[in-house]
């Protein structure tokens, strides 16, 4: 539920400001994120976690094929 404001414009405007100064990626460590891709969106997975992360995160992909499967594939990982 959005927080109400009772129709103050300045407080509201105020919230979003300091919600915007957030840092995007938490300090004291690094967090990563793993997962499978087809590999066809490699590039577009590129391009959406360095606009997400305002190029604060290191990626890395490796394409493999299964048995059985007509598509080939891609791990990536994500270093933020």
């Amino acid at each position: 539920m959005a927080p109400t404001f009772g129709g103050n414009v300045a407080a509201a405007r105020q919230v979003a400001a300091d919600e915007m100064d957030a840092p995007l990626v938490p300090t004291g460590g690094f967090t990563f994120v793993a997962g499978t891709i087809l590999a066809k969106q490699e590039d577009y997975m590129r391009r959406i976690i360095f606009r997400v992360t305002r190029g604060k995160a290191l990626t890395h992909f490796n394409s493999y094929e299964q048995e059985g499967e007509t598509e080939v594939k891609s791990t990536y990982m994500v270093v933020y």
